[in-house]
């Protein structure tokens, strides 16, 4: 299996597991525990995660910019065009994965 094939099963799975999540406020941390079996993550502190899928090098690195009236505003850099820094405004964790896998494609 080629790593072509890998990243389209492992965003099918990823695509899976955000649409049965709950909408709950943006955590970082629940994001690890959901998806560490999928993929690679490191986190620093409570407002900063880097996703990576398993045996590609394609990721993202999030963080935390601010909270303004329920609404996050989350820095988004991807390893596919690391010179580009896309700011991401959401309120909830699936929200936020949504705009990363469909909009933006980041693990494709």
């Amino acid at each position: 299996m080629n790593t072509k094939t890998k990243s389209k099963n492992y965003q099918q799975i990823l695509c899976l597991s955000v649409d049965r999540m709950n909408k709950n406020a943006v955590n970082f941390l629940s994001i690890r525990r959901k998806f560490s079996p999928f993929l690679k993550t490191s986190m620093f502190g409570e407002t900063f995660i880097t996703l990576h899928l398993k045996n590609t090098k394609i990721g993202v690195r999030l963080s935390i910019l601010e909270k303004v009236g329920g609404v996050y505003f989350v820095s988004v850099k991807m390893s596919k065009r690391p010179d580009v820094e896309l700011v991401i405004t959401a309120k909830t964790n699936k929200e936020l994965l949504t705009k990363l896998i469909y909009k933006y494609e980041c693990f494709s």
